[in-house]
């Protein structure tokens, strides 16, 4: 397979720089711009289309600081973050995203073809306020249940200058600026809206003038559908439909299978997710099987690919790849399912014994797409690198050497590198007979899906 193969790459270019959000304005009636806050008896009541700066900062003055998440904790500071908050239940605003229709919007936006149908819920999470000077520093959100999947941020119609909300992902950078949107003739009327993934990272540069005011809503995937969803009013304008490029997931997907000269006599492609997703922890302990559940969580490229796949005629798979890090060669190993191997005897098993022979696990036999050598680049950071040269020294190209003689396996051809997004660390306990050690199990997620040969891609091929 020569590294200049133009289907291959135009896939493998289609799912990496698929957009992970999208963004715009909505024209809305001055009804819903009005907004009611306070405690108690001490209500309040701002016309946002038309408030003073007297009017925002007394609303700025009844927030309280907004503090931030960092590894399951609530934190306050104002070197990181400087803005005010107030709670769902501090505040009442005439606007609403779902009967806006806004929710319909950003469905179709951040989702396609089988995928578009999704249920989708938004919850509004909080209202927030930032004056001059105020700022977010580069962050990540953090999923409040497995089926959360993104976030909603509606900057409404208050004069602000600065205040840019810049989106980071997969070593790209987009910049949205409500700032200039809202301060366009007319807008006095227009919300401005941005919606993304969890995994990506953004941020909010410092406020120069004025006052950023937003409310945001997490969203969620619903298995009914829930609430009213309006139409879109006419005074819609979306900016950056992430579905620009993720409709050709299935064009080239099938160019690639037409191609005779790829996968002649059929094979399993891989492919490394492009966003993070939130795992339970009963992953780590192997508690649970959630693979299957994973599949309706899937967004961006990950979901396009999956539903071109089904569109096609065949049949995708997540599998979880585990590895561990000491005390044997290293082996990737193919399951279907969450296992959790604690402890074993160094003596008379390996990890790979374990898992082969009690989970009906599969060596991963890594092949690239693009070159006839093992590529340089199997995943996103250095410990992965050095791991895939550690498995080239040990087994050779292709790791098709003795070693693997006899071992069930599964020869993968990849399209995209495979992430670290999804990773999962466990420890173990290894006995050497004469001491005791840890060894550490790390599982990351991969989809494969099995193409027959040219001619008959839909026919399933068995394991090999």
């Amino acid at each position: 397979m020569s590294a200049d193969n133009d289907t291959v790459l135009r896939l493998r270019s289609t799912l990496t720089e698929s957009l992970p959000y999208c963004s715009g304005t909505l024209d809305v009636h001055s009804r819903d711009l009005v907004l009611y806050y306070g405690k108690g008896t001490q209500t309040r009541r701002i016309d946002l289309s038309v408030a003073t700066t007297d009017e925002l900062d007394a609303l700025e003055k009844a927030c309280e600081p907004a503090p931030f998440g960092r590894n399951d904790q609530t934190i306050f500071d104002d070197s990181y973050r400087k803005a005010g908050k107030m709670e769902i239940d501090e505040f009442m605003l005439g606007f609403d995203a779902e009967r806006a229709g806004l929710i319909e919007v950003i469905r179709s936006s951040l989702f396609h073809g089988a995928e578009e149908e999704k249920f989708v819920r938004a919850e509004l999470y909080k209202l927030n306020v930032y004056g001059k000077d105020a700022f977010f520093k580069p962050h990540t959100d953090t999923p409040r249940a497995e089926n959360m999947f993104g976030s909603l941020v509606v900057v409404l119609p208050t004069p602000h200058e600065g205040g840019a909300l810049i989106l980071r992902h997969d070593q790209r950078e987009w910049t949205f600026d409500s700032g200039a949107l809202l301060s366009e003739p007319g807008a006095t009327s227009r919300i401005a809206f941005a919606s993304f993934f969890s995994d990506v990272e953004h941020e909010v540069t410092s406020v120069k003038t004025g006052y950023r005011l937003t409310i945001t809503y997490n969203l969620y995937f619903s298995p009914t559908r829930i609430g009213y969803f309006g139409a879109p009013s006419s005074g819609l304008r979306v900016l950056q439909p992430t579905s620009a490029n993720t409709p050709a997931v299935s064009d080239v997907l099938a160019a690639l299978l037409a191609d005779n000269s790829i996968l002649s006599e059929g094979g399993a492609l891989g492919f490394g997710l492009q966003h993070q997703y939130p795992l339970p922890k009963s992953w780590i302990d192997g508690d649970s099987n959630p693979l299957e559940a994973l599949q309706g969580w899937l967004k961006g490229g990950d979901a396009a690919l999956f539903s071109a796949c089904k569109d096609l005629g065949l049949k995708p798979q997540l599998y979880l790849v585990y590895e561990n890090d000491n005390y044997e060669p290293i082996l990737p190993i193919l399951l279907k399912q969450a296992i959790e191997v604690s402890e074993y005897d160094m003596e008379n098993d390996s990890v790979t014994d374990v898992i082969l022979r009690q989970w009906g696990g599969l060596v991963m036999l890594y092949h690239s797409l693009f070159s006839d050598s093992v590529p340089e680049k199997v995943c996103d950071d250095g410990k992965r690198r050095k791991y895939l040269q550690r498995l080239e020294d040990t087994y050779g190209y292709g790791y098709r050497v003795k070693e693997t003689a006899g071992l069930p396996s599964k020869t993968v051809h990849m399209v995209t590198e495979m992430t670290t997004f999804n990773e999962l660390k466990s420890t173990m306990v290894v006995d050497m007979g004469n001491e005791a050690g840890l060894c550490h199990m790390y599982k990351y997620v991969c989809l494969i899906v099995d193409v027959g040969p040219a001619g008959k891609r839909s026919e399933m091929r068995p394991e090999n």
